[in-house]
């Protein structure tokens, strides 16, 4: 239920990455890590807008780790509520709801806002991935909103974030690269994409 989840999630995310696990990876020689947020761990799945401070602090966390490690680090949004419409993506019902709900959609692209405000003036941040391996084969038709996804986020961090560059992934898993026709970063053209 919501009140164990509560209690046991942050014991669990802070078990997960310890500064033993950073330092061993700053000593193997990595200059980056590649850290995956869950977007329902950031953000609750209320009605409005309501961010999970405690998880964000432990992001703070990590984030402070790898500035001492020298270990630069990349935010991936890697759960979305079923972004690409697999059973591993979080969703209620393996339907890519991101995409085809306006809320949901808006309730995205607000975490990244989020996202960008506390980390616009991190230095250690290497990039924002927007979203790892979006839609599934089944729900390619939706390519054209996860372009929308890709504008409306750029466009709104690029309001106050302009030195952050951002990491962009095609649909069907990121192997579709057809959608990279334009600059997504008109202003700024800090991207690339990851395949």
């Amino acid at each position: 239920g919501a009140e164990y989840a509560e209690a046991f999630f942050p014991k669990w995310y802070r078990a997960h990455l310890s500064e033993g696990d950073i330092r061993e990876m700053a000593r193997w020689g990595y200059n980056s890590i590649r850290l995956p947020l869950d977007a329902a761990a950031l953000l609750y799945e209320d009605v409005g807008i309501r961010f999970n401070e405690e998880t964000f602090s432990i992001l703070d966390e990590v984030i402070d780790l790898c500035e001492k490690h020298k270990l630069y680090v990349i935010l991936d949004l890697h759960g979305t509520p079923g972004h690409s419409g697999v059973p591993c993506d979080n969703g209620l019902d393996n339907l890519p709801r991101v995409f085809m709900e306006d809320e949901t959609f808006e309730r995205m692209v607000t975490l990244w806002e989020e996202i960008a405000r506390r980390y616009k003036d991190r230095w250690i941040v290497g990039a924002y991935e927007l979203l790892n391996e979006p839609l599934f084969p089944a729900w390619v038709h939706l390519k054209n909103r996860l372009v929308d996804f890709y504008d409306a986020v750029i466009s709104r961090v690029r309001a106050f974030d302009k030195q952050h560059m951002f990491l962009l992934s095609g649909p069907i898993v990121g192997t579709d690269q057809s959608i990279f026709t334009k600059d997504f970063d008109p202003e700024c053209h800090n991207w690339g994409y990851t395949f």
